[in-house]
């Protein structure tokens, strides 16, 4: 199981990787994902497919809202209860 600050490490590096937009020191966990980092909702349903392959955890269509993919302290913390789900 990941830490908080792993996740929030591999969802920087993600994003950075993914979109090649970004430096990781522009982005923290207060991060908006659309108003500062710019992702469209493609952009952050594939970002969510990058993350499902590459920790193997399942992210439920239901839990894609806006509140969970506000942030990236919103998207550590839908990473953080995904991890605790799968281990009940």
């Amino acid at each position: 199981m990941k830490t908080a600050k792993q996740l929030e490490q591999l969802v920087v590096r993600l994003i950075v990787e993914t979109f090649n937009r970004h430096h990781p020191e522009e982005i923290d966990t207060r991060s908006d994902l659309q108003d500062d980092l710019g992702l469209d909702s493609v952009m952050m349903l594939h970002l969510i497919v990058e993350i499902e392959l590459t920790t193997g955890l399942e992210i439920p269509d239901e839990c894609l809202s806006v509140e969970n993919l506000k942030t990236v302290q919103s998207l550590v913390q839908l990473m953080e209860e995904r991890q605790m789900e799968e281990i009940k």
